[in-house]
C-alpha cells in the first residue's frame, strides 16, 4: 500500500513506469521493497558499521551521503539526458 500512498517528489513514478516500462503494480511493489530493502540494510547494518568500526562521526556519514546523493543524481540526469535524446532521434 505503501506505493499508492507516497506524496510529493515521487508521487508519480508508479504512473510513469506503468507507462513507460509496461509495468505492472506487482511489478512496482517488488521495485518498491527492493529500494526499502536497500534502505533497511543501510540504516541497520551500514551505517552503525560505519559509526563503530571505522570510528567516522554522524557528520562525516552524512557528508559522504550527501556527496554519493549528488553524484547519483548528476550520472542520472546524464544517463536521463542521453535516453531522451535518444527517444526523440528514434
Amino acid at each position: 500500500m505503501e506505493m499508492f500512498a507516497q506524496n510529493g517528489l515521487w508521487s508519480g513514478r508508479f504512473l510513469f513506469l506503468r507507462k513507460e516500462l509496461k509495468w505492472s503494480s506487482l511489478e512496482y511493489s517488488y521495485y518498491t521493497s527492493y529500494l526499502g530493502g536497500i534502505g533497511l540494510l543501510s540504516q541497520y547494518i551500514i551505517v552503525p558499521f560505519m559509526a563503530n568500526k571505522l570510528k567516522l562521526h554522524d557528520s562525516t556519514i552524512s557528508l559522504l551521503g550527501t556527496i554519493l546523493y549528488m553524484y547519483c543524481n548528476v550520472f542520472n540526469k546524464k544517463f536521463n539526458r542521453r535516453m531522451f535524446l535518444y527517444k526523440i532521434n528514434n
